[in-house]
């Protein structure tokens, strides 16, 4: 059987300019989103905070597990364009499903990183793979990664959860 995974094709979802009211709304918080306090419960439990120091500095983002050790997150996670720096490999931890301060599966270490090369060369392709020191995803559970046809894609209701900047203390 042939490899859906060999080449990913870009997929126009017609997506739009973000209105002005939408744009306040999400200033406001009046958006829809909510907060999951059961964390610790799957599907909930594969998402969690990627943290890691840069310079002194320590920054954050999302990460998502799609297998036992591999972590998928964005590239300006990992990449910091303005400074043309990357974090300290041994700063970084993977932190699966954090409430507040309560870590239900404790941190794991990152053994090493990868950034999309087109990232650090255009600001492209913004994503990262983390690879860690421990399967926590045998615990946590995980996803995986699909690659799907659009037309397939464009049936699927979507759900994005993550840790964004302006509801995290």
């Amino acid at each position: 059987m042939k490899s859906r995974l060999q080449s990913i094709q870009r997929i126009d979802l017609d997506a739009q300019p973000i209105d002005e009211k939408i744009l306040e709304s999400i200033v406001n918080k009046t958006d829809g989103r909510i907060q999951v306090t059961k964390t610790e419960e799957w599907p909930y439990s594969v998402h969690g905070v990627v943290a890691m120091t840069f310079n002194g500095h320590t920054a954050w983002g999302t990460g998502t597990l799609i297998g036992p050790n591999i972590v998928l997150t964005a590239g300006h996670n990992l990449y910091d364009h303005t400074h043309r720096c990357v974090p300290d490999r041994k700063s970084i931890q993977f932190l699966p499903a954090i409430n507040g301060q309560v870590l239900p599966f404790g941190a794991v270490e990152v053994e090493q990183y990868f950034i999309s090369p087109e990232f650090v060369k255009e600001d492209n392709q913004d994503f990262g793979l983390l690879v860690l020191k421990e399967p926590i995803g045998d615990v946590t559970g995980y996803f995986g990664l699909a690659c799907l046809e659009e037309n397939e894609l464009k049936t699927k209701k979507i759900n994005v959860t993550g840790y964004p900047g302006d509801k995290v203390a």
